[in-house]
């Protein structure tokens, strides 16, 4: 945030907390969650409310300017759904733009991996109602990176790192030794119809929940590479 702003760009976040998440278990006893077949709309009504605030804030304090969504990680699909389900008047008056980095936009493949699909269904939904770059009134932007490849041990990508990696993508895409940023497989990080482009970064730089930052590791929010 603050790289941005010394940059001049205005900034807003949205307010969401790490215990926010709970409340996306009250869908788990659903049928929906069961089958896989999982809606935003129904499952996430949280983030959209987060999403509402931080925009409404930017736009109160400089009324008459539109906003443009950066999200990070399954963010990015999740925005996806929140401007999908806006009425059109409303998302073309609010918002201008979607830039996302990181983010796993493709749902897994047909066969086992859909079935065992860590969104239950969301990200299908996602994709099956609103694909690449669907609105034509907002520029899309996504930022994917090749910064680990994953291998098993013993694989010469880094014991750790490409073990982790090769767990992450290949429920993803239903292949683990491809190239990404360690969470997120490269070839799931982008649309079709959006301006697509490629960095060497990693997905995070810190310990979720904790926000401990791990020193010499460039991510996507880096003011030296990254995303910036």
């Amino acid at each position: 945030v603050a790289a941005l702003e010394a940059r001049g760009h205005p900034v807003g976040v949205a307010p969401l907390v790490f215990t926010d998440w709970l409340q996306i278990l009250k869908s788990i006893p659903t049928p929906e969650y069961w089958r896989a077949d999982l809606s935003p709309d129904k499952a996430l009504p949280f983030y959209y409310k987060a999403i509402e605030a931080g925009a409404a804030a930017l736009r109160n304090e400089y009324p008459g300017r539109k906003v443009q969504l950066l999200a990070h990680s399954i963010g990015g699909w999740i925005s996806r759904a929140y401007l999908g389900q806006l009425p059109a008047e409303e998302r073309s008056a609010t918002f201008s733009a979607l830039a996302t980095l990181g983010t796993p936009h493709a749902p897994p493949p047909e066969g086992f991996f859909r079935t065992i699909d860590q969104t239950r269904g969301l990200l299908r939904f996602v994709e099956e109602r609103y694909p690449g770059a669907f609105h034509p009134e907002l520029r899309y932007l996504t930022v994917g990176s090749r910064a680990q490849r994953g291998a098993l041990p013993g694989g010469g990508a880094g014991l750790v790192g490409g073990a982790l990696a090769y767990a992450s993508y290949l429920p993803l895409g239903g292949e683990g030794g491809v190239e990404g940023d360690g969470i997120t497989p490269l070839r799931c990080a982008h649309l079709d119809g959006a301006e697509q482009r490629e960095v060497e970064a990693y997905h995070i730089a810190f310990v979720p929940g904790s926000g401990t930052r791990l020193l010499g590791c460039r991510w996507y929010g880096s003011p030296d590479g990254g995303g910036g």
